[in-house]
Order: structure tokens, then sequence, then C-alpha cells
């Protein structure tokens, strides 16, 4: 049962603005994602961030979370254990870089999870995921090491032993993207911010997380994020069926209205077997 609240400010709301800046990346992605998903089905594929999942499940109708490995076959392709049209929002966060085992292992792993993502998505809902951009500072830091043109490939894979990591440009993600989604909005994430250390100056380390909330979303400050959330948006089916996009815009106006209060638990179902956060 939902207990009344006598302030209308939502929980995670409060929980971001006392994240210390030592996890601001996961202050700008769970706010960005915080603002679609109320009152909605929703599925945490990789479960990327535990931090951000907590939040979802405040204000979410339901959330999934899928560990990767469990959902990875022996072709290592991605294979989500979900019925079509399952969720409202489906979300990848710090995953889709660290995908395979080589270029063609991970190539062929982010296009099977786009494909699955896209597959238990309901029309008209959302498939966010996140990528490592290529074209920021942190981007250039790893193409200097690597002499690799990324201007024309797109994106880069560099493999570490068993650990991989990607770097994709949002056309090079979408080449990989079944054709029934479409990109609605992009945020990016740690614009500014090369060196970790520097959040702890002070005065300065202020001043860069209030830049980073500026250019999460800024049309052209975003291009150069060293993470960015794509947000696409599967077609509607021709008669209307699925959720709609009006469903998603109240869901993000209520949250920015105040009106949501996460003070009941949204149900969390396990695929696979994977476990509930404590």
């Amino acid at each position: 049962m939902e207990r009344a609240r006598r302030s209308t400010k939502p929980k995670w709301e409060t929980q971001i603005a006392r994240t210390p800046l030592g996890v601001l990346v996961d202050a700008l992605r769970g706010e960005a994602l915080l603002r679609l998903v109320p009152g909605l089905r929703v599925l945490d594929v990789g479960h990327g961030s535990p931090e951000i999942a907590r939040w979802v499940e405040e204000v979410a109708q339901s959330l999934d979370r899928v560990e990767i490995g469990a959902a990875t076959n022996e072709r290592g392709e991605i294979d989500l254990d979900f019925p079509p049209d399952s969720f409202d929002i489906t979300y990848c966060l710090g995953t889709v870089a660290h995908l395979g085992r080589d270029e063609e292992s991970s190539d062929a792993a982010v296009r099977s999870l786009l494909a699955e993502a896209e597959r238990v998505t309901a029309p008209g809902g959302l498939v966010i995921v996140e990528i490592d951009n290529p074209r920021s500072l942190r981007g250039a830091a790893h193409g200097i090491r690597h002499p690799i043109t990324v201007v024309a490939k797109g994106g880069l894979v560099l493999a570490h032993g068993r650990r991989v990591n990607r770097y994709d440009t949002e056309a090079r993600l979408a080449s990989f993207a079944p054709d029934n989604l479409d990109r609605v909005d992009l945020h990016g994430v740690r614009v500014f911010i090369a060196v970790p250390e520097t959040l702890a100056i002070p005065i300065v380390g202020r001043l860069l997380a209030r830049l980073e909330w500026f250019a999460r979303d800024s049309e052209f400050l975003r291009r150069f994020g060293a993470h960015q959330l794509v947000v696409m948006r599967k077609r509607p089916e021709p008669f209307g069926l699925g959720i709609s996009a009006g469903r998603i815009v109240d869901a993000a106006e209520s949250v920015a209205m105040g009106a949501v209060r996460p003070g009941r638990r949204a149900t969390t179902r396990s695929a696979r077997d994977t476990t509930r956060d404590p």
C-alpha cells in the first residue's frame, strides 16, 4: 500500500541530491532515466548500475534485472528469456562497452542485444543503451594510445586479455540496431571530466559537476560525452497496439511536477534466477 508523504519531492530525487561527486555519473544517468520510467514495466539488461536500479524500482510498475552472463548463450549472443512486447522500457547501462572477447564477437553480441531488446519492448516503448563515445576527451586518450582512425571507422574495439573495451559513435550503434528502432533523444555524460580526481578539488569539483549537468542535454555539448545514453523508440504497430508515446511523456511530466511518490516498492520479478538486491 502506498503511504502518504508530506513532501511532494520524489525520494529518488533526494537520493541523487545526496550522491557524492565520486558517483556523479550515476546521478547524471539515473536522473535522465527516472524521468521516463514511472508507472511502466522496465527491464534492466546487464544490471550495470545497482544504485540506479534501486531508484528505478521506487517508481516503476515493475522492474526485471538480467545479468548479462546469464543471458549470453553458447554462441556469445544475447538471449532474453521473455515473451515479445513484455516491457515498456528496456535499458542497458555500462554493458555494451564490454561485450564479447574480440571485435567480431563483440559486434555480434551488440547486434543480438539490440535485436532482443527490440523484441521484448512493446511497440511505442523505449530502448535506452549506453555507449562509450570515441569522440570525447576519454575516447581521444584511447585513440592517441591506439592509432585507429575512429572518424572513418566510427568506433574501435580494444581487447585486453578477456576484457573488451569498445567505443561506438551513435551512428555505428544505429548500424547494429533493428530498422524499427528510431533514435529520439541523446544524453552526454562526462563531457568535461577527463580526470576523476578533479572532482575532489574544492570549488573546482562543484563547478565541474554543474557543468556536467548542463552539458548532458546541451544540443552541442552532449555529442562529446565520454558516455552517451542513446534513447530509441520502437515504432508503434499500424493499428496503435502497444504503449503510446503519450504514456511515457505523461510519466516524465508527473516526475517533473513532483507527482510521483515512490513510497511503495515496485514488484521485481526474476529472470533466469537473477537475484534481487537487498
